[in-house]
């Protein structure tokens, strides 16, 4: 299924991923636990910004607002790291942004493909999925 920002969920190893970007940078950060670069490393971490929302007598009003992490981490000076790989940055993202930090008093840290490029490991992993994808047929 594309999304209407053209990215294609795909499904690898038995895990589904939003688009062959996470993918990649999914085994990119994989790459870097087997260097010991990075430690702690997870996939989809869920979030709770908002509760339920009931009214004064409990009356049901409105769903929690949950974020889900692309990955998380912890570098290897100990600081953790929650991770969103984005091709747009798109206001109902920016508000969860804003939301974590005033929740968690964290950042989120947006990875783009341009940036993650310039990363020699990335590049190199990022080839080489674009290889499977075409021998695969997706």
């Amino acid at each position: 299924m594309i999304s209407k920002f053209r990215s294609k969920r795909v499904e690898f190893n038995g895990e589904v991923f939003d688009s062959k970007f996470e993918l990649t940078y999914w085994l990119y950060l994989q790459e870097l636990v087997k260097q010991n670069k990075i430690t702690n490393l997870q996939r989809q971490v869920k979030y709770e910004l908002l509760p339920r929302q009931t009214d004064t007598i409990g009356k049901f009003l409105y769903h929690p607002v949950y974020y889900f992490s692309d990955f998380e981490y912890d570098d290897i000076q100990g600081v953790h790291k929650t991770i969103d790989t984005k091709g747009i940055l798109t206001s109902e993202f920016r508000l969860k942004q804003k939301l974590f930090y005033y929740v968690f008093n964290r950042k989120i840290e947006c990875v783009k493909l341009k940036d993650a490029k310039k990363d020699e490991l990335f590049k190199e992993i990022y080839k080489k999925m674009n290889k499977y994808f075409k021998c695969s047929g997706e």
